[in-house]
């Protein structure tokens, strides 16, 4: 009889042991699962990321042999421009030119009036 007990006793803690490990297996299987579903989300944003990137480095490309150009047009009317404040600086000067002439004229005329 105090084996029977004994076997019964030891049947209850292994069936509450049993239990017990069941609840954390349980457990480790939920969490497991969704460590999977967060991998594999994980995996499918990488590669949304991935193809963006793609797609940036075209668009960056893009948008680099555009700045090229704008700054080789900059650098165009930079010359332009230089070219145009040059001319004007040659035709102010001959207009000074012209204006000392056209003074140095009008003295000598009025020395010779006077003379």
């Amino acid at each position: 009889e105090h084996l029977r007990d004994l076997v019964r006793s030891l049947e209850g803690q292994l069936r509450e042991q049993l239990e017990e490990v069941m609840g954390q297996l349980f457990e480790v299987t939920q969490k497991y699962n969704t460590a999977c579903e967060e991998q594999k989300h994980a995996g499918e944003r990488q590669g949304q990321l991935a193809e963006q990137l793609k797609g940036s480095e075209s668009e960056r490309a893009a948008l680099q042999a555009e700045i090229e150009a704008l700054t080789r047009q900059l650098g165009e009317r930079d010359g332009a421009i230089a070219d145009v404040m040059k001319r004007n600086r040659e035709l102010l000067d001959g207009v000074s030119r012209e204006r000392d002439d056209a003074r140095a004229s009008v003295a000598g005329l009025e020395r010779a009036v006077k003379a």
